[in-house]
């Protein structure tokens, strides 16, 4: 099980989600040895919001987003292999069977409270 993090762009350094906190980001994501990305907030215009630590999201997210390396406006590549990602099974159509799966994340926001409005 590996989530590997690649700081593109430092955050601010003291502002760190932990869990509960409910964190918006933009984020894009691809299949390893695939050249297009199956999903994108950038695309559909609308950051997403969601609740950390609790399993809301894939295991490689939370793992990140609360590894103490992504602050506050932290850009970031991840690396997430099958076991944090979608399992065995993948997310067809989109991720095959035991794939690992690459995300670029931009984090926004960090709130103790689930109504975000950017």
């Amino acid at each position: 099980m590996v989530v590997d993090i690649d700081i593109i762009k430092e955050g601010d350094g003291k502002t760190f989600p932990k869990k509960g906190d409910y964190l918006t980001i933009h984020y894009k994501a691809r299949v390893e040895h695939q050249s297009h990305d199956f999903d994108d907030s950038r695309t559909v215009k609308s950051p997403y919001t969601f609740k950390v630590g609790y399993r809301k999201v894939i295991d490689g997210w939370d793992k990140a987003f609360l590894s103490g390396q992504i602050s506050l406006g932290t850009k970031a590549k991840l690396r997430i292999t099958y076991e944090d990602a979608y399992y065995e099974k993948g997310a067809s159509p989109y991720v095959p069977a035991k794939a690992t799966v690459f995300y670029e994340i931009e984090l926004l926001r960090i709130s103790n409270s689930g109504c975000i409005i950017l």
